[in-house]
């Protein structure tokens, strides 16, 4: 509750004890949670306080009030932050919000490229190339869905990796060796087919944000390809750029 010796702002403490809340689900997403004056009697500060501590979780997209409803929780908004350099981890950003986040691997194998992956990788029809479909939850409901085509005599050896316990991007970088040199990166709005909706639990005209990224290493040479397929939950982007 509220440490009335602590130098930290009684709003700042409600604010963090909400979230907490929040987080370990004994407020749910979709939840009502209590009234300003129920929640000025339980940590003992006043309705001002309250007031404070709730507008912040409004700026942080975690609460949303509804004008003579109540104050309700919203779902996590994924926000993958993009660098010049670097391209932040989902884990990183995750666990910096204190949420939880999950991987199911769908797929990880060696296969062959068709034509039109062929003719993004630069390869000939049916060259080998290294496959990877995977599904992130965050608090247990699916958020994205990626599917990675990989150059084969590149990335081969990525099969043999757990990709559950590192990024895909730092297995390529510290456990292969490949440089990172450039990254190219499409957003635009879609509609997902039966298999990607079955797989997000989403109905098929649900609109997502389907994102294809490129990956060159340092000599220019594009040796993976990505599809990402947010659901509109959790599809808000920030960029950084540096210039």
């Amino acid at each position: 509750m509220i440490d009335k010796k602590s130098n930290i702002p009684y709003y700042v403490q409600v604010k963090e004890d909400l979230l907490d809340k929040i987080n370990k689900d004994t407020y749910k997403t979709g939840e009502k949670i209590p009234t300003e004056n129920e929640l000025s009697n339980l940590y003992e500060v006043s309705r001002v306080t309250i007031r404070e501590a709730i507008r912040e979780l409004v700026k942080e997209n975690r609460i949303e009030v509804l004008k003579g409803k109540g104050m309700f929780v919203k779902p996590y908004i994924l926000t993958p932050l993009v660098g010049v350099d670097r391209v932040a981890s989902f884990s990183n950003i995750l666990s910096n919000k204190g949420l939880k986040l999950d991987v199911k691997i769908l797929e990880l194998k060696k296969t062959f490229a068709n034509y039109e992956i062929s003719k993004i990788l630069g390869i000939p029809n049916k060259s080998p190339v290294i496959f990877y479909e995977r599904v992130r939850y965050i608090e247990n409901n699916p958020a994205v869905l990626t599917k990675a085509y990989m150059r084969y005599e590149i990335c081969s050896e990525i099969i043999n990796l757990d990709l559950r316990k590192n990024e895909l991007f730092y297995s390529i970088e510290n456990i292969l060796g490949i440089k990172i040199k450039h990254i190219k990166r499409v957003l635009e709005p879609s509609f997902p087919n039966n298999d990607q909706s079955k797989i997000l639990n989403i109905k098929e005209k649900s609109p997502i944000i389907y994102m294809q990224t490129f990956i060159y290493t340092e000599k220019k040479l594009l040796f993976g390809y990505i599809e990402d397929f947010f659901i509109k939950e959790f599809a808000r982007f920030e960029f950084n750029i540096t210039y």
